[in-house]
């Protein structure tokens, strides 16, 4: 059952943020006014998420990035601003206090900020 998957995935993009069923309710509302995506793509991007392990390549990365991450994200944990910092020193990386998995939809302005100051300074 996709649809029921996708919809449960969307919960946890929100789960932990302070305004997670005004988030979430949203997500929906957009996600149930599009058609579900193709099952075929679906598997794909899941085998792609079993399978792969990039951390290699994200160590040779030569150019700047930013990463932002949330204090509250259930999917992609904080901690993982100690892994990045490792495997790339040169990155910026910040965690945004009080958001979920999709800061850009809970904290628009921080993260608007960020990436404004990243840009600026690259």
């Amino acid at each position: 059952d996709s649809r029921r998957t996708l919809r449960r995935f969307l919960s946890l993009q929100v789960q932990g943020a302070a305004d997670a069923k005004d988030l979430l309710l949203r997500l929906r509302r957009e996600f149930d006014s599009r058609p579900l995506p193709n099952p075929a793509a679906l598997q794909t991007g899941l085998d792609i998420l079993l399978h792969s392990d990039l951390r290699r390549a994200l160590a040779t990365l030569d150019l700047p990035s930013a990463w932002l991450l949330g204090e509250r994200d259930t999917l992609v944990p904080k901690s993982l601003a100690h892994a990045l910092t490792g495997l790339q020193p040169q990155a910026e990386v910040h965690v945004i206090d009080g958001a979920a998995h999709a800061p850009f939809l809970s904290h628009p302005g921080q993260c608007l900020k960020r990436l404004e100051a990243f840009i600026r300074h690259v």
